[in-house]
Order: C-alpha cells, then sequence, then structure tokens
C-alpha cells in the first residue's frame, strides 16, 4: 500500500509471499549485474536523502530515505534468493562498489548540500534517474519475480519524484524542470495521481 503523500515501502511478509507465488527462473548475467547494480542505487538514494535530512531538517528527506532503505531491502532479497554477492555488504555510507555510483553520488551531494533548493534538485534527480534505470532492467529480463520487485520500486520513484517535485514548487514558486528524463516523460508522471497498490507493498509513512 501506499499512504496518502506517495510514501511507498514494501511489506517483507508480502513480498516473500508474491515471490514464492512466482517462483525462480536461470538468470542470465545482464539480469544478475543489474540486480547488484540496483541494489548499489537504492542504497545511494537512502545514504543521499539522510544525509540531506541532516543538512536541512527537511522531513520529506526523512520519510523517504525510510522508504528507500526499505527499497534496498527488497532488492536483498532478490539477490540473496539468486546467491549473488552483495555489494553493500559492510558499507558504510557513501561507499560503492561500482565507481560510476560512486562517482554521481559525490556530485550530488557536492550540489545539494548548497541549500534547500538544490537538494530538492537532487532528490528530484536521483528518482528521475531511478526510474530510467529501472526501465531499463525491466526490459533486460523476463523473470517474473524481478519484474514485480522492480515495477513496485518504479511506482515508488515516481510517487517521491511527485513529492520531490511539489515540495520544490512550494518552496521556490517555480516549477521543476527535469533533468534526466524527456519532458513528456515527467509531464506524465507528476500530472498524475499518486499511484497505490501493488504486491508485497507495505503501508508507508507521511511526508
Amino acid at each position: 500500500m501506499v499512504d496518502e503523500k506517495g510514501t511507498t515501502t514494501f511489506n517483507k511478509k508480502n513480498l516473500d509471499e508474491s515471490l514464492q507465488l512466482v517462483g525462480k527462473s536461470d538468470l542470465s548475467d545482464v539480469e544478475k549485474a543489474g540486480l547488484v547494480y540496483m541494489l548499489e542505487e537504492e542504497k545511494l538514494a537512502y545514504d543521499a536523502y539522510t544525509v540531506l535530512f541532516q543538512r536541512f531538517s527537511q522531513v520529506t528527506f526523512d520519510n523517504i530515505a525510510k522508504s528507500e532503505q526499505n527499497h534496498t531491502e527488497a532488492v536483498r532479497n532478490l539477490v540473496e534468493r539468486y546467491g549473488l554477492p552483495d555489494p553493500s555488504l559492510n558499507k558504510v555510507a557513501g561507499e560503492f562498489e561500482n565507481a560510476d555510483l560512486k562517482k554521481l553520488y559525490v556530485e550530488l551531494l557536492n550540489k545539494g548540500t548548497k541549500t534547500i533548493k538544490d537538494s530538492l534538485e537532487v532528490g528530484a534527480a536521483i528518482e528521475e534517474i531511478d526510474i530510467l534505470d529501472l526501465q531499463e532492467r525491466i526490459a533486460q529480463t523476463d523473470n517474473q519475480d524481478i519484474i514485480l520487485v522492480y515495477e513496485n520500486l518504479m511506482k515508488g520513484s515516481r510517487n517521491h519524484l511527485r513529492a520531490f517535485t511539489k515540495n520544490f514548487k512550494n518552496l521556490t514558486g517555480q516549477d521543476y524542470v527535469p533533468q534526466y528524463l524527456s519532458k513528456s516523460d515527467y509531464d506524465s508522471i507528476v500530472g498524475a495521481e499518486i499511484e497505490r497498490g501493488g504486491a508485497g507493498m507495505g503501508k508507508g509513512r507521511n511526508r
């Protein structure tokens, strides 16, 4: 389930039951790499939002950080399900095996810690990136358990994008300009209502 402001989490018990119904399939190297990458990308979001909440005390970051931690656990569930190495194991905040994600994290925080406006732009950018990467990963797999998790993650990212851009508008009086999504894709997302429901989803917290 999704709360009235769109914060989205997985209910582990419901997710486990849903995955058992779907069953496992053999993974290609591309699918394996995708799971490992998405696990670190969800960690990046959690780490970044935690830092930005500490910097600006903007409650949106605190609530979405909790959601991202839950999303990280959902992908970790798949990583463990298929016996893959966990790249986030024993990693502190801001530490990643993937060099591109490490570079992105540094770049985003260099901008996001400057002003509250910058922080909200960075939050929205992270969700845009997540949406695009999930779209790419979904296109690379036919495994229904992976698709189940990825589609719910993407729904959460769309809801979080709506939240960040709404806060941006409230703060600045300006419309947020998408940094990674096309204008048409962005408009279709923010112009829609909060998305609810989905297999394995649990009730989140208010922003």
